[in-house]
């Protein structure tokens, strides 16, 4: 909250209010209420980043159904810049963390996947690709057999997964 002392402007106020949802911290929602109200027309705004803030709240409620709600707006922005100095795949994060508190673990992997086939938008968010990284690498281990080998396999000669 420091920072907002210091500089009032669009991103500072967006990534303090999106820190303070990730940490659980409770004036996230009234931040996100703001931003909304003083940024009606940016896109990257209602379409990226509102929906990563309040499903980080909704994460932190432990409603999961809520969160990947908020999330499915933008899930076709996701791969884009978002327009801060924040330029990474975080819906998918947040809708992969969404899904293992759903006990969704082949979604999640899924999710998981994106931040791990797109290492150079993740760029140096090396905590982000670790998790998602681990947490495809654990799908695997509970994956059976049969589809382990249609996987490998696939992989081999370049193609899609099955």
């Amino acid at each position: 909250m420091s920072a907002l002392g210091l500089s009032a402007g669009r991103d500072v106020e967006l990534i303090a209010a999106f820190t303070l949802a990730r940490a659980g911290d409770t004036r996230a929602k009234a931040m996100a209420l703001e931003l909304e109200k003083n940024y009606p027309t940016d896109t990257l705004m209602k379409l990226y980043w509102l929906p990563a803030i309040n499903a980080s709240i909704e994460l932190n409620r432990g409603n999961a159904s809520q969160a990947l709600k908020d999330l499915e707006i933008a899930r076709p922005y996701e791969l884009g810049g978002a327009g801060t100095i924040i330029n990474y795949i975080y819906p998918a994060y947040l809708r992969g963390r969404a899904y293992l508190l759903a006990h969704n673990a082949n979604a999640a992997a899924g999710e998981f996947q994106k931040l791990v086939d797109h290492r150079g938008i993740v760029l140096n968010f090396v905590r982000h690709w670790l998790v998602s990284n681990l947490a495809v690498r654990t799908q695997w281990q509970v994956t059976p057999p049969k589809r382990k080998r249609l996987i490998g396999t696939s992989l081999l000669f370049g193609k899609k997964r099955p």
